[in-house]
C-alpha cells in the first residue's frame, strides 16, 4: 500500500466513524416497527400428535402434565417504509387446526406489495412459545429460527435450517435434522438419528442406540448406552464413554474415541485417528493421517497408507498394514503381525510369534517370546531378547540378532550378519545358519553348547575364538569342524566378508 492510499484510506475510515451515530439515528427516526402477540389453549385428545410448520422465527417447546396444549407467539415486524409494518403483521396469520390424528399449526406470510425508494429495509418474526402434554409426539418444521425442545416424553421429529437445535431430557425415539445451524441433544431415554449439514453436532447421555451423520462440521457423542453408528466428512469426530458397538466413518477430519465398552470400527481418510481404552476389538482403516491405538482389550486392526501407526497395550493378536510412515506395536498379548513398505517397523514385548515385513525401513523386536520372522529389503534388521527361533530376509542392509533362545536362519545379501545365541545355565544349542555377501558374518556362542560347524567365505578370512576339532584341511577361507559334543548345525555362508565365531557374553 503506497502512503498516498493510506492517507485516503485513514481519512474515509474518520470520516465513516463520524457519520456512523448520526445514521443510525436516522435509521432509527425511519423505522415503522408494529407488534402484536397470539395466544390459544386446546385440549388434547388421545392419540393426537402435535404438528407445527414455520418460518423466520424461534420454535421454544416445553412440556407439562396437563391434557392441554399451550401456544404463544409473537409477531414483530420493522420497516422503512412508513405505514406498512401494521399493514403487513396483520396479515400474518397463524393457523391452527385440529383433527383426530393431530393438532396442526402453520404461520403464512403474506406477499410484500410496497415499494422502497432509495434505500429500504424490511424484517418480520413470530417466534413461538409452545407447552406440550410430556406424551404427546411431535413433528416440528422450520426455517431461519432456532428450535429447543424440553421434556418431551415421546417420540419426535425435528427438521430445522439456518438456525441451532436444542434437545433436552427427552424419552422415546427422536429424529433431528438441521442445516446450516448446530445441533445438540442432552438426555434422551431412547434411540436418536441425528443429520447436519454446516453446523456442529453434539450427542450426550442417549439410553438407546445413537445414528449421527454430518457434512462440514464436527460430530461430539459422549456416554451414549447402545450401538453408536457415525458418519462424517469435513469436521472431527470425538466418541468418549460409549457402552455400546462405536462405528465411524469420516473423511477430513480427525477420529477420537475414548472410555468404549464394546468394540469400535473406524474408517477414515485424510485425518488422524487416536484411540485410547477400548475393551472389545478395533478396527481401523486409514489414510493421510497418523492412527495412535492404546489399551485395546480385543484384536486390532489396522491398515493406513500415507500415516504412521502407534500401537501401545493390546490384550488380542495385533495386524498392523501401512506404507511411507513408520508402524510400532509395544505390548501385544497374542501375537503381531507388521506389513510396511517403504517405513521402518517395530515390535516390543510380544507374547507370542511376531512377523515384520517391511522395505526401506529398519526393522526391530525386542522381547519377543514366540518365534520371530522378519522380511525386508533395503533396510537393517535389529532384534533382541527372542524366545523363539528367529527367521531373517534382508538385503542392502544389516542384522543385528542378540540373546537368541531358539533356531536362526539369516539370509542377507549386501550386509553384514552379528547374531549372539541366548546363554546363561541349563542353555541348549539350537541350529544356525547364516548367509550374506559383501558383509561380515559374526556370531557368538554360549560356552559349554556343542555345534558341528561348516563355514565358507571368499575374499575374507575365518577366524574362531572358541576349541575347534577340525575335519580335514584348513584353509583361511573354509572350515569344517565341531564345538563340544556338535549336537547342533552351524552353518555359515559368506562372500567377500569375513567370519568370525566368538564366545558369548
Amino acid at each position: 500500500m503506497n502512503s498516498r492510499f493510506a492517507r485516503c484510506a485513514a481519512a474515509a475510515f474518520v470520516l465513516l466513524a463520524a457519520a456512523a451515530p448520526a445514521l443510525a439515528a436516522a435509521s432509527r427516526e425511519g423505522r415503522d416497527d408494529y407488534e402484536r402477540d397470539f395466544s390459544k389453549t386446546i385440549a388434547v385428545k388421545p392419540g393426537q400428535r402435535f404438528d407445527i410448520d414455520h418460518s423466520q422465527g424461534a420454535v421454544r417447546i416445553t412440556t407439562h402434565a396437563l391434557p392441554e396444549v399451550r401456544i404463544r407467539a409473537h409477531v414483530a415486524v420493522s420497516t422503512s417504509a412508513s405505514g406498512e409494518a401494521k399493514t403487513f403483521g396483520d396479515e400474518i396469520a397463524i393457523s391452527v387446526e385440529e383433527t383426530a390424528a393431530a393438532i396442526f399449526v402453520k404461520t403464512r406470510y403474506p406477499e410484500k406489495k410496497w415499494r422502497f425508494s432509495g434505500s429500504g429495509f424490511v424484517s418480520y418474526s413470530v417466534d413461538f412459545d409452545i407447552i406440550l402434554p410430556e406424551t404427546m409426539a411431535l413433528s416440528a418444521h422450520n426455517k431461519f429460527g432456532d428450535v429447543s425442545v424440553e421434556g418431551l416424553k415421546a417420540a419426535g421429529s425435528i427438521a430445522n435450517a439456518n438456525g441451532k437445535v436444542v434437545f433436552r431430557n427427552g424419552r422415546g425415539d427422536q429424529r433431528i435434522e438441521n442445516a446450516f445451524g448446530a445441533i445438540e441433544l442432552t438426555s434422551n431415554a431412547g434411540n436418536v438419528e441425528i443429520s447436519g449439514s454446516n453446523g456442529s453436532i453434539t450427542v450426550n447421555d442417549v439410553a438407546g442406540a445413537a445414528q449421527v451423520r454430518n457434512r462440514f462440521g464436527p460430530i461430539a457423542t459422549a456416554r451414549v448406552l447402545g450401538k453408536l453408528t457415525i458418519s462424517g466428512s469435513n469436521g472431527a469426530v470425538s466418541v468418549n464413554d460409549a457402552k455400546g458397538p462405536v462405528s465411524v466413518a469420516n473423511s477430513f477430519g480427525s477420529v477420537e474415541a475414548r472410555n468404549l465398552a464394546a468394540s469400535l470400527e473406524v474408517e477414515n481418510s485424510n485425518g488422524a485417528v487416536s484411540a485410547d481404552t477400548i475393551k472389545g476389538a478395533a478396527t481401523v482403516r486409514s489414510s493421510f493421517g497418523s492412527v495412535v491405538m492404546s489399551g485395546v482389550g480385543g484384536d486390532l486392526s489396522v491398515t493406513c497408507s500415507n500415516g504412521g501407526i502407534s500401537v501401545n497395550d493390546v490384550g488380542g493378536a495385533a495386524e498392523l498394514r501401512g506404507s511411507f510412515a513408520k508402524i510400532s506395536a509395544t505390548n501385544v498379548k497374542k501375537g503381531l503381525r507388521i506389513m510396511a513398505e517403504n517405513a521402518p517397523v517395530s515390535a516390543t514385548d510380544v507374547l507370542g510369534g511376531a512377523y515384520l515385513k517391511t522395505s526401506f525401513g529398519l526393522a526391530e523386536a525386542v522381547r519377543v517370546t514366540g518365534d520371530l520372522t522378519v522380511e525386508n529389503s533395503n533396510g537393517a534388521v535389529k532384534a533382541q531378547g527372542i524366545r523363539g527361533a528367529a527367521r531373517v530376509r534382508t538385503s542392502f542392509g544389516s542384522v543385528w540378532l542378540q540373546d537368541v533362545a531358539g533356531k536362526v536362519d539369516v539370509e542377507n545379501s549386501n550386509g553384514g550378519i552379528e547374531v549372539s545365541a541366548a546363554g546363561g545355565k541349563g542353555a541348549e544349542c539350537q541350529p544356525m545358519a547364516l548367509r550374506t555377501s559383501f558383509g561380515p558374518i559374526t556370531i557368538r556362542l554360549p560356552e559349554g553348547a556343542g555345534y558341528t560347524v561348516e563355514a565358507k567365505t571368499s575374499f575374507g578370512r575365518i577366524k574362531t575364538e572358541l576349541p575347534l576339532s577340525v575335519a580335514g584341511s584348513l584353509s583361511s577361507e573354509s572350515l569344517n569342524g565341531r564345538i563340544g559334543d556338535g549336537k547342533c548345525p552351524l552353518t555359515l555362508t559368506d562372500s567377500n566378508g569375513s567370519i568370525d565365531i566368538l564366545k558369548g557374553n
